[in-house]
């Protein structure tokens, strides 16, 4: 599981800078947006991880039929 962590946080990384540089002009700016992007993806998808862990972990199987 750690391993495919280390594809996803680099993969984000990228994404975010380049969806900043699309934005802006300043090389300042295009990292200081792709960043602080980058930690709202990675926050994002962990709270979204955290409740889908939460569910399956506390949610009883026969309450799907």
């Amino acid at each position: 599981m750690f391993d495919t962590l280390l594809f996803f946080l680099p993969l984000c990384l990228v994404v975010s800078l380049v969806y900043a540089a699309t934005k802006h002009d300043g090389a300042r700016t295009i990292v200081g947006e792709g960043l602080h992007l980058f930690v709202m993806t990675v926050a994002g998808l962990a709270g979204v991880a955290v409740v889908v862990y939460l569910i399956c972990r506390f949610l009883q199987p026969t309450l799907w039929l």
